[in-house]
């Protein structure tokens, strides 16, 4: 009996899960590429730098970089919260990217406004049965600039 009731669960899962893929994948690229370099969010209005700057450790050199960024005519460019990461990486995960592609997502990224400050590091997938993302902090990491 446990083995059924296990096996009905699990279907009900994974028939969950497929019809909000579908869905996902039915309604199209969320991402569309604005111009060379920058991808626009549909849902968010966010504009993501497609590229990355080189590595860095210090706040103030990635910093820097953001404050001397100037892509697509834009200079409003700013570090991406832990949220708008997160997102963006579902973004990738769903298939939603459309013809979008950044430059090494998985690596490790500078992130503002994390519980203890503007820091570099990883989303890696954590093993809980909801699944999701962990932030693993890093000593460096890339830039990939969003604004507004």
């Amino acid at each position: 009996m446990t083995k059924h009731v296990t096996h009905i669960g699990l279907a009900i899962i994974y028939l969950t899960l497929s019809a909000f893929l579908f869905e996902a994948v039915a309604a199209g690229p969320q991402l569309v590429e604005v111009e060379k370099g920058i991808c626009q969010d549909s849902q968010t209005g966010l504009m993501w730098q497609t590229g990355r700057s080189k590595s860095y450790r210090s706040t103030k050199d990635a910093v820097m970089f953001i404050e001397n960024l100037n892509l697509g005519g834009h200079s409003d460019w700013r570090l991406p919260t832990l949220e708008e990461r997160l997102a963006i990486k579902d973004t990738f995960d769903l298939k939603r990217n459309g013809s979008c592609t950044f430059k090494r997502l998985n690596g490790s990224y500078w992130t503002a406004e994390t519980k203890m400050k503007t820091q570099p590091g990883r989303l890696e997938p954590n093993n809980e049965c909801g699944g999701g993302y962990d932030f693993i902090l890093k000593s460096k990491g890339y830039v990939r600039a969003v604004r507004p």
